[in-house]
């Protein structure tokens, strides 16, 4: 039986916060609209939208749909860039869309077991890979990036001076340039970032050097790891291997005070 969802402007004026979704068909057919753009949906297909801006949903058959949802400032997508790729469809049967379409699948119906303090990771990483199809989808329209501001560069360097504060995350970021969260997450956008993840890298890129560094060749894996901000290390562990491929003793010992 067909049915309708209208989020109409006076639904969105009030939501308390702006979120990303992705919608994926797992069954029947579906048709939707925003800013201006429709497109139709058959099973295993995806689209992406926005719940700050009117959205029409029409879904038919024996359907089932699954709803993705990030925090806006999570995704790595400047102010307008969405609107060029929501209701658009992303055909789930082929390329990187079917890896898609898949993992989004598989996370709804298995509903893996994370740990905790993994799943925001979990949650970005997946954000990530539907940012890399939307982009993929406008590429030919894709404006060129924006050349730094100057409020990104001071930024970038205060977040390269207070690496070593555990609290160091948005809200202290935002504050100390008074600026709201909403606007520090832009700047990152328009970037092709996201504020945490910067901060993250940095951290590990610090760490790093500091694990070869013959300064610090008397300092234990526990000392650097606080020096740059981290405060479990097996966090610090695990997200060093991904991003290095060796764990931080590891690639000590492979590279032992190079620097």
């Amino acid at each position: 039986m067909p049915q309708s969802f209208p989020r109409t402007a006076k639904l969105v004026s009030r939501a308390t916060e702006e979120c990303f979704q992705v919608g994926l068909v797992a069954r029947g057919f579906a048709h939707v609209v925003q800013d201006g753009q429709e497109c139709r949906l058959a099973e295993g297909d995806f689209v992406v939208h926005e719940a700050g801006r009117p959205l029409f949903w029409k879904l038919d058959g024996d359907w089932k749909l699954l709803v993705f949802t990030w925090p806006r400032e999570a995704i790595a997508l400047d102010h307008a860039q969405p609107q060029r790729v929501t209701a658009r469809v992303f055909r789930g049967s082929t390329g990187l869309n079917r890896i898609i379409a898949n993992v989004l699948t598989a996370l709804a119906m298995t509903r893996p077991n994370v740990q905790t303090s993994n799943v925001a990771r979990l949650a970005e990483q997946v954000g990530t890979l539907v940012v890399t199809a939307a982009l993929e989808q406008c590429v030919d329209e894709a404006p060129e990036p924006e050349q730094p501001s100057d409020l990104f560069r001071a930024v970038q360097e205060y977040i390269e001076d207070n690496l070593d504060d555990p609290h160091l995350d948005p809200e202290s970021i935002a504050r100390a340039f008074f600026i709201s969260t909403r606007t520090l997450h832009r700047l990152f956008a328009r970037q092709g970032q996201t504020v945490s993840r910067w901060i993250r890298t940095r951290r590990l890129e610090k760490a790093r050097r500091k694990l070869t560094s013959r300064e610090a060749r008397d300092r234990s894996i526990t000392e650097i790891m606080i020096d740059c901000g981290f405060s479990d290390l097996a966090l610090f562990s695990r997200a060093f291997r991904a991003e290095y491929g060796l764990s931080p003793r590891e690639y000590r010992a492979r590279h032992a005070f190079t620097a």
